[in-house]
């Protein structure tokens, strides 16, 4: 049964060519994973697969003695032994069709139960490292690589072991039943099932590898052709008279690809030759063991379970020299996922301390530092600072000031390097990450817009757990115009596509959106990471006062490289490159003269 749903995607990451060697066998790892990942549903469709190889060689025992039985009939005997035999072959031929049946069902529900639960685990071990690992290119490429193959991999290993197993239970049965009349027999057969197999997989190798070479040479030739035949080389191979030339170059690329396919054939044909040689040999050779050793047990029974047997082994040994092929590449999937699973970092704290904050709380920054990983320069440096209850600051800065690092260390998102965060005197690297979350909210410059709900894209729960009448008055907060955008209310709970819907939502209105689903949850810490930058500096600025005074009762920090909100807040930071340079109030630093002061003169026209 063919089990591949999907193809192979490389992307950015190809194992072959980054010389990824597996270290270890890996594959019976994947293939336990996958039937640990779908319970019961694995093991019917292993049961099913079993029972269809055992069908091969019960279909050749019921074979041999329904036909045996039809001739001790013509001979005079009861046809009690035919009637027999012959309800026996229905029934198993009617159970293997309904097997049949229920092969691609068991595989519908073991497939889909594996591949929630595989694609689960590694998004879940994804979720352990650091959000900051995957700023190294090689990790992220990785992980994508992992992500859009685990499909692909998975059916491939299932298949291979099917093959293995089918194959198994088909080869040593029939090997069992031909083995009555002689040993040799079944071993001959194998011997050159093998031999055929062998030669097959090795004209198809090289035929492939013969293809590949084959196009850089006919590019050559077929330039050459192009060179005589278009117009635009019509001129200078006149005036250079090189007719003859070209004419003469194309006709030795010709001909020389001509002997080269030649070639290649002959030699595939003489190994196929050698190969029917083997299989003449065979048959003359099962025949004189036949006559010579026990020839009253060759019946007509068993000629047939002969043939049929030849038949069914020498598929069965191809198919599993073509998935042995595959192994390789398998394996090297295996270890990369190993190895993903294996290097998932250890949480940054093994010592989480219950926290239960219900009012307003300080932020603290001590010493940090910090630089992504694999790379010497720090983004910043040596940062302190204590953001009070309730207060409302702006960390101000240019661009690569280090602002949006900063914004995510101060979140949870991203560990320092060095230091360490304080939420409430707490250490934020021991507060779990699903209370961390309920106290600590934002809106970033590169916010989601889901294509889901309106109502969902806020609440980011299912709607039947949503609160309905915060959900309105957050809405209402937000100053989104519901009228003009459904036709009812009940429209905000219906699934909404953000390429294929009718509604047109602009920029400001997903802006407006983003900052409902800051303050849904009712965070004790909101943090504003330049999601308004794109739009125009009024409008940012309509949306960052409406930002303060739905963050009233709560901390707030905003991260900006415009000034339009600075008279609004009560304390500035001035960012530059990883180092606060300046800190205090709006006046405060107007009055200082430095750095802050030149961007605000710069930028104030643009409030006017």
């Amino acid at each position: 049964m063919q089990l591949k749903s999907s193809k192979r995607v490389d992307g950015d990451f190809q194992p072959e060519k980054s010389r990824l060697e597996p270290k270890e066998n890996c594959f019976w790892w994947f293939l336990s994973l996958n039937f640990q990942s779908s319970g019961i549903n694995g093991f019917n469709f292993l049961l099913l697969e079993a029972i269809t190889g055992l069908m091969v060689p019960l279909n050749l025992y019921l074979v041999k003695n329904l036909l045996d039985s039809m001739v001790l009939y013509m001979n005079g005997e009861p046809c009690k032994q035919v009637l027999f035999w012959f309800g026996l072959f229905i029934f198993f031929l009617t159970l293997e069709y309904f097997i049949n049946i229920a092969r691609p069902l068991a595989y519908n529900s073991f497939y889909k139960k594996r591949m929630a639960n595989l694609n689960q685990l590694v998004m879940n071990n994804a979720l352990l490292y650091p959000l900051e690992q995957f700023s190294k290119e090689t990790l992220a490429n990785e992980y994508s690589y992992l992500k859009v193959n685990l499909q692909y991999y998975s059916d491939s290993s299932l298949e291979v072991f099917t093959t293995l197993l089918n194959a198994f239970f088909a080869i040593v049965g029939s090997v069992f039943i031909l083995a009555s009349v002689s040993l040799y027999i079944p071993l001959i057969i194998i011997s050159v099932a093998v031999i055929n197999a062998l030669v097959r997989k090795t004209n198809e190798k090289e035929l492939g590898h013969f293809r590949e070479r084959e196009k850089s040479e006919r590019k050559l030739e077929n330039y050459t052709k192009d060179l005589l035949l278009e117009k635009k080389y019509a001129k200078e191979i006149r005036l250079f008279k090189l007719q003859d030339y070209l004419s003469q170059k194309y006709s030795y690329l010709y001909w020389q690809g001509q002997k080269n396919e030649y070639d290649m054939m002959i030699k595939i044909s003489l190994r196929e030759m050698v190969a029917a040689l083997f299989v003449l040999a065979a048959s003359g050779l099962v025949l004189f063991i036949s006559v010579n050793s026990c020839w009253e047990l060759v019946s007509v029974g068993y000629l047939a379970a002969l043939i049929l047997g030849i038949c069914g082994i020498c598929y069965y040994t191809e198919a599993v020299f073509s998935q042995l092929l595959s192994l390789k590449e398998i394996n090297r999937f295996s270890f990369l996922l190993r190895k993903f699973f294996r290097n998932t970092p250890p949480s940054a704290s093994s010592i989480f301390i219950p926290v239960e904050i219900s009012e307003p709380v300080s932020i603290e920054a001590r010493n940090i530092s910090f630089k992504y990983p694999h790379t010497k320069e720090e983004v910043l440096k040596d940062i302190s600072f204590r953001i009070r209850p309730k207060e409302k600051v702006l960390i101000l800065g240019e661009e690569n000031a280090g602002k949006s690092s900063l914004a995510k260390i101060l979140s949870g998102v991203y560990l320092p390097t060095l230091g360490e965060v304080l939420l409430g005197g707490i250490n934020l690297a021991n507060i779990q990450s699903d209370k961390k979350a309920s106290y600590i909210s934002g809106v970033w410059e590169d916010f989601q817009r889901y294509p889901f709900s309106i109502a969902e894209n806020i609440a980011l729960e299912p709607i039947d757990q949503m609160d309905s009448k915060k959900l309105f008055s957050m809405l209402k907060d937000i100053g989104l115009d519901l009228d003009s955008l459904f036709s009812s209310k009940e429209e905000i709970y219906q699934l909404f596509s953000t390429e294929s819907s009718k509604v047109a939502i602009t920029e400001n209105q997903w802006q407006r959106i983003a900052l409902a689903r800051c303050f849904y949850r009712d965070p004790l810490v909101v943090i504003f990471d330049e999601p308004t930058k794109d739009l125009d500096p009024i409008a940012e600025l309509k949306i960052m006062t409406r930002f303060l005074t739905m963050a009233k009762e709560k901390s707030a920090i905003i991260f900006s490289h415009r000034c339009g909100i600075a008279e609004y807040v009560d304390t500035i930071y001035f960012l530059q490159n990883g180092i606060f340079r300046e800190k205090g109030s709006h006046e405060e630093l107007l009055n200082l003269g430095g750095a802050y002061a030149k961007l605000f003169a710069k930028q104030k026209r643009w409030y006017r």
